[in-house]
């Protein structure tokens, strides 16, 4: 989990949904387990390079969730990535806390989620002084959850 949560965006979902299983692990848990390690053997030279450049880049976020795809609990994941000009800085992939009816609305609490990070990393951003020039930016793609969003009416 650790490495999911440092180094490895890519493996986020995989170990997020691996670790429901640490009380109750069976023999296809385990086998998981070990093609994650065996992918991070194999890609332990890669890496994500922070580099330095003369303006101070933006904050851009990206926003997803799958709806209702397990089968288990019929609960969604919601995922986020923030970069910091091409550079992921943050990233998540956690199961929501509730099920919920529509594409529209796990899509809206993922927004959510992302929202409340990056308000967080904007507020990081201003106390190490590294003030952005134009607003953060979050990417969805669902858009009735724009549109719903966008509409303070229907709220």
């Amino acid at each position: 989990m650790y490495t999911a949560i440092s180094t490895w965006p890519d493996i986020a979902y995989a170990v997020q949904h691996l670790s429901q299983f640490t009380s109750n692990r069976s023999s296809a848990h385990w086998s998981a387990i070990k093609h994650i390690f065996q992918y991070l053997n194999r890609t332990c030279n890669y890496g994500i390079t922070y580099g330095g450049g003369n303006s101070i880049p933006n904050l851009e976020g990206y926003s997803d969730a799958d709806w209702g795809n397990d089968n288990l609990d019929h609960k969604s994941i919601s995922g986020y990535i923030f970069l910091f000009g091409n550079v992921p800085i943050s990233w998540a992939s956690q199961k929501q806390c509730t099920v919920t009816v529509s594409t529209m609305e796990v899509e809206y609490m993922a927004a959510s989620l992302a929202t409340c990070k990056a308000i967080w990393l904007c507020t990081l951003l201003t106390e190490i002084s590294l003030l952005q020039n134009k607003p953060t930016q979050l990417n969805i793609d669902n858009q009735s959850a724009i549109d719903f969003m966008k509409n303070q009416g229907l709220h």
